[in-house]
């Protein structure tokens, strides 16, 4: 495989309010980056996460909730070629 790997960093959010998976959380952010950058792989990637209270006033009550924040920095991919391997049989 060959790879063309951008010198500029790109940058993927994923925010939510539910409990998930660190791992889970890795993933969205990164398909944001990804996405936003058309690329095929996010090269050196690095994580931050934060938490972040939210208040919001409605009708004289006031309602809070907690956002999980990741945040991926990291270099674009872009796959040039594919490089086919033939198995042979025994």
């Amino acid at each position: 495989m060959d790879l063309d790997v951008k010198p500029e960093k790109v940058t993927g959010v994923y925010s939510t309010n539910q409990l998930l998976p660190l791992n889970t959380l890795k993933e969205k952010a990164v398909e944001e980056a990804i996405k936003n950058s058309n690329a095929d792989v996010l090269v050196e990637p690095v994580y931050k996460l934060e938490k972040r209270v939210e208040t919001t006033n409605y009708v004289g009550d006031t309602y809070t909730k907690t956002m999980t924040v990741m945040t991926v920095t990291g270099y674009p991919g872009y796959i040039k070629t594919f490089i086919l391997l033939k198995m042979q049989k025994n």
